[in-house]
């Protein structure tokens, strides 16, 4: 269809995730192409520009001003909009990803080190990886972000339960599936809030964790909502330094003052125009019927 294009083992492909047009210049990655594959599209209006090489000399860090520190990936901005992002791999001694970001172009380029010629390591999933890194940063400039959550869509509108890995999010709307059948999966990992017209809407992303659950969907989103376990169903709204606390403990973390600034611009239009709560469950048949009480009853 025109979409994919091959020449000298690279694909020319164009995606469309979270209403935002990404085109993307590669080298050929077959478990890439697999697992976008819902999100192609064929248009000539592109938001995104992403272009992406292979390297197979050393990757030298950046001389611009170093925004985080931390163990293996940090962010450095070169100029006002221009970021750049490298990944350390301590196993090998060497920076394995370079991002350059031009958030004022909308361009991207990607450097990745060819892991499997240098060093015998296969790299699957290693661009797909790194594109969802390169994905959730530029959500942050187009009036939107990925939430850490498993999200469904029930009654035509968006549900995100968000909480620290183990707490039970995939075992909370496996509950709704359950009692609830025509309740859908949207991601069980990562979705994208974004406010659009005046409201939020909640997108389908390729990037859905180990069990890789998403739709190519979007609706309304209903609430974003925090889990933590309790021998009781109960659910609250959540707000003031309460919200913010959990907001930035489930989004990307900001890499600098704009970012930030980005974010709580983000949260103000959720508290403003949706809902965030914090729903204490127990794993049972009662728990997402005390959700669905308290938001659409």
């Amino acid at each position: 269809d025109g979409v994919i294009q091959l020449q000298e083992k690279r694909m020319q492909l164009i995606l469309k995730i979270a209403d935002l047009a990404i085109k993307i210049d590669s080298f050929y990655d077959f478990l890439f192409v697999e697992n976008t594959n819902d999100y192609l599209c064929d248009t000539s209006d592109i938001d995104v520009n992403i272009r992406v090489e292979r390297e197979c000399k050393e990757i030298c860090q950046p001389k611009g001003r170093k925004l985080t520190e931390r163990n293996i990936g940090n962010w450095y901005v070169l100029e006002e909009g221009v970021y750049e992002y490298n990944l350390f791999e301590p196993a090998l001694n060497t920076i394995t990803v370079k991002i350059y970001a031009d958030t004022k172009k909308n361009d991207i380029f990607m450097t990745l080190l060819d892991v499997k010629t240098l060093f015998g390591i296969e790299d699957n999933c290693f661009l797909f990886n790194c594109m969802e890194a390169t994905f959730s940063f530029i959500m942050l400039f187009h009036n939107g972000f990925e939430v850490h959550a498993s999200s469904i869509v029930y009654n035509n509108t968006g549900l995100a339960f968000s909480a620290l890995s183990g707490t039970g999010k995939s075992t909370h709307t496996g509950l709704w599936l359950k009692n609830y059948p025509d309740t859908v999966i949207l991601n069980d990992d990562k979705p994208v809030m974004r406010f659009v017209d005046g409201k939020w809407n909640i997108y389908g992303t390729p990037w859905a964790g180990t069990t890789g659950i998403n739709k190519n969907m979007c609706v309304p989103l209903k609430a974003l909502v925090f889990l933590e376990r309790s021998e009781n169903n109960t659910i609250r709204d959540c707000i003031g330094s309460e919200a913010i606390k959990r907001f930035f403990e489930a989004v990307i973390h900001p890499v600098s003052d704009e970012t930030t600034d980005l974010l709580l611009n983000s949260l103000s239009l959720l508290i403003k125009h949706s809902r965030i709560c914090v729903l204490g469950c127990n794993m049972t048949d009662d728990a997402p019927k005390t959700v669905k009480e308290f938001l659409y009853e």
